[in-house]
């Protein structure tokens, strides 16, 4: 079902029940698709199984914390050179 927002702005427990009920509630904003509503249910089983990846986890760091300093990023690059100088003499990882 898609339902424009100012719909949606007079009658929003009702949409609320719907997709409890297992109605999909597409809103629309300016004549675009905008938001979804979905049950908690139907939420839960997109969910399920799934495992963030390595860049999702970093951005995700990165709006909590704001991300290094200049000092933590530049010591982090030393070492991280460091590490590459020894395993590429030992004909390891890098």
């Amino acid at each position: 079902m898609t339902v424009p927002l100012f719909d949606v702005k007079a009658k929003f427990c009702e949409y609320v029940t719907r997709a409890e009920n297992g109605d999909v509630i597409e809103i629309t904003k300016h004549g675009r698709s905008a938001v979804v509503i979905i049950s908690s249910a139907e939420y839960e089983k997109l969910n399920e199984g799934y495992h963030p990846s390595f860049i999702d986890n970093l951005n995700r760091w990165h709006r909590k914390t704001g991300g290094l300093t200049e000092d933590e990023y530049n010591s982090f690059q030393q070492k991280v050179l460091r590490n590459k100088e020894v395993y590429s003499n030992q004909g390891g990882m890098f």
